[in-house]
């Protein structure tokens, strides 16, 4: 579970999060972030957020972007903000990290859709780019409807698909989430003293 000051990283693709306000500390009006993006380094594909605005602020670096089929850079100061339901595409091309702010409104259920794409990351379970295998991908894409739609394939089939090929999935054995990855970790008691 996320928390203010945990920062999650995705070996893969260079990504790096650092909770700033999560959703359990907004009552989910937004999820504010640190994000940082080394050098070389992508988000996973180009995808929008069906119900949520998205605001990038960049801190240090130049951020290339897709947004909307329009492609440019964000620099220093500069902020993006991209509306609900829009397509987009960040990456760092620089030679150094890019370093932002992300703000999300609302935050639905974000930093879950995170710790479990970083987590099988972290873990090996994607190729080289962090991709998960295609029917993990569909699971994903199936649960976080709400959060994140992959454009990958034809507009018209994308949801339909998800919901078909996440059920084939599930039925496989893969999960939306995985609680080694989203749920906060227990504590071993201190043993007692004589």
């Amino acid at each position: 579970m996320a928390r203010s000051g945990n920062t999650i990283d995705n070996p893969k693709t260079g990504e790096h999060v650092t909770f700033l306000d999560t959703a359990d500390e907004t009552d989910g009006d937004r999820l504010r972030f640190e994000y940082d993006v080394e050098a070389g380094g992508a988000t996973v594909a180009p995808h929008s957020h069906p119900r949520q605005r998205e605001r990038i602020e960049v801190r240090s670096g130049v951020l290339s972007a897709r947004v909307d089929g329009e492609e440019g850079t964000v620099l220093t100061g500069q902020t993006l903000v991209i509306p609900p339901d829009t397509p987009h595409y960040v990456w760092n091309v620089g030679p150094e990290p890019v370093r932002t702010v992300v703000e999300l409104d609302p935050a639905l259920r974000t930093e879950e859709f995170f710790e479990t794409t970083f987590g099988l990351a972290r873990d090996g379970k994607t190729d080289e780019d962090g991709r998960p295998s295609p029917l993990q991908l569909a699971v994903l894409a199936d649960e976080f409807s709400e959060e994140f739609r992959f454009e990958l394939g034809p507009a018209p089939l994308r949801r339909p698909a998800a919901a078909v090929l996440g059920a084939v999935g599930r039925a496989a054995g893969y999960q939306g989430t995985y609680p080694a990855y989203t749920k906060e970790p227990v504590e071993a008691e201190p043993p007692t003293r004589r």
